[in-house]
Formats: structure tokens, C-alpha cells, sequence
């Protein structure tokens, strides 16, 4: 995958009280509590993340060189409801793609599988998953807004439910599908599709809230519930609210779903 080198830096991780309070009362719902507490990370030095999500076309070229299998099905959204589909894989989404498409129907093993194999094939250069910190530092890209662009999205700038708003959004398309993996403007660190589309496994191990977090930008690899992983940035079938660069969310680790992805990164040696 093409990497881009993102500088060392500190952000405000998480959202603010008062972004909390107003998107509970907007949402009517307490998970944003998960948000906080904000607190300041530092991320000491350079590192590497793919410019693009992880391909249709690299996961193939992944599947193809390891054998890897990928059998057992994925949740597919019907558009009424997440339903377990036997035939669904990341071959089959239940929409059309091309290899330019954000791979889907991907799971953390899987994930786990393919940074594994591109850091042995490239000489243990470093590849591997982004931790939580390191996914939100690069969507935020210098900026403290919802999205690096601003307070507020469309569906000319991201790919989600468009039927649904967030802070004084229009209501848009709903496409129902992944787009290509660059579609849309790059974020001002040059990532594309760092809100919607496809969401991104992360190292970590989900915590309720950031209470105890590492504040150095590592992965959160101790205590919380061994069986789910974060995953970030959101996707073509939510609605905006969770596209913002503050939100996280959850996921066990096995099932593979038609919304979840996966985003490169890679340490610097020298």
C-alpha cells in the first residue's frame, strides 16, 4: 500500500463534556460517554499509515499468495437490519465493488493476517494495525472539529446514511455500498477516507471510557474486554454522527460484517 508519513505531535483525544452532554441529548443515547474523559496524547515520533483504506484488489493479492480462508460468512445489511448471510464474504458484500473498493467482510484475525504477511514480505519493515490514538490523530490531521474539513458533513464529503443529520447537515443520498477507496478530497495530511465508507480495525482492546489510557499514543493493550477490538471512522450504512474523528465503537473480534475494513500502518525505524 502507499504510505504516508504523519509527524510526531500532541492532540486532544476524545470529545469535551459539553460535546458529550450535547450529543446525548441530540441522540438521545448515553454511549458517547465512551468519548471520554478527553485528555492530551503525544505521539513521540514519526510513523507511517496507508494513504487509502486496504483494497479490494490488495486483499486479493493477500488471499492469493497465503491461502488465507475466509469461510464462515458475514452480517449484511439488509436495510432493515445487520443479518448473518452464509454466502457473504469479502468476495460476495451484497453489493458491487471493484478491486479499487475498500475490502470488507474483513475481521480482526483477518486484519491481523494480512499486516502479518506484508511486514514478512517486505523484511519486517513494521507494518501492523494503527492503535485507537494513532487512527484519531490521523483523521484529525491538526484539526479539533467533528471532521478535519468542519463542524458539520455531507454526502459530498464522505460516504454514509444520508438519511440521517448531524449538527445542521442536509439529508442526502444514501448510496448503500462502499465507493472507490480515494474517492472524495484527502484530509490536509493527504488520507483519504478517513470518515465513512468503510470502517478501520484497530490494536486495541475496547475500554468503556479513557479513564487509564495511555496518553503516548500506543495501543491500550491491558484490562477491558479481551474480546473486542476498536474499530474507527465509521461507515457507508451509519449515520454521520458516528463518522466524527472522536467517535469509536466496538466489535468482537471473529465476525466479519460488510461495513468492516481495515487501514495499514507502519513503524519507523530510522
Amino acid at each position: 500500500p502507499e504510505m504516508v508519513v504523519v509527524p510526531a505531535g500532541s492532540f486532544r483525544m476524545g470529545s469535551s463534556p459539553a460535546e458529550i452532554d450535547a450529543l446525548k441529548k441530540e441522540f438521545k443515547n448515553d454511549w458517547y460517554d465512551c468519548e471520554g474523559p478527553q485528555r492530551t496524547v503525544t505521539i513521540p515520533k514519526p510513523f507511517a499509515v496507508g494513504r487509502l483504506a486496504v483494497t479490494r484488489g490488495q486483499f486479493a493479492a493477500f488471499v492469493a499468495a497465503t491461502g488465507h480462508k475466509t469461510d464462515g460468512g458475514a452480517f449484511v445489511w439488509t436495510g432493515t437490519e445487520a443479518k448473518h448471510d452464509s454466502a457473504a464474504s469479502w468476495r460476495n458484500p451484497g453489493f458491487a465493488q471493484d478491486d479499487t473498493h475498500p475490502v470488507v467482510c474483513v475481521n480482526w484475525d483477518d486484519a491481523k493476517s494480512l499486516v502479518a504477511w506484508l511486514d514478512a514480505k517486505a523484511s519486517n519493515k513494521g507494518y501492523r494495525l494503527l492503535s485507537e490514538a494513532e487512527r484519531e490523530y490521523v483523521a484529525r490531521a491538526g484539526t479539533s472539529t467533528s471532521f478535519w474539513w468542519g463542524p458539520s458533513v455531507s454526502v459530498k464529503q464522505a460516504n454514509y446514511d444520508g438519511d440521517y443529520t448531524f449538527n445542521g447537515s442536509p439529508k442526502g443520498e444514501y448510496r448503500k455500498r462502499t465507493m472507490p477507496a480515494q474517492s472524495f478530497d484527502g484530509n490536509p495530511w493527504g488520507l483519504f477516507q478517513v470518515h465513512g465508507n468503510a470502517y478501520d480495525w484497530c490494536e486495541d482492546v475496547w475500554h468503556e471510557t479513557y479513564q487509564g489510557a495511555p496518553v503516548d499514543g500506543e495501543p491500550w493493550l491491558q484490562g477491558g474486554e479481551a474480546g473486542l477490538r476498536v474499530v474507527r471512522g465509521g461507515s457507508w450504512y451509519n449515520s454521520p454522527d458516528n463518522l466524527r474523528s472522536a467517535n469509536r465503537y466496538r466489535r468482537l473480534t471473529d465476525p466479519r460484517a460488510s461495513w468492516l475494513g481495515l487501514r495499514v500502518a507502519r513503524t519507523l525505524t530510522s
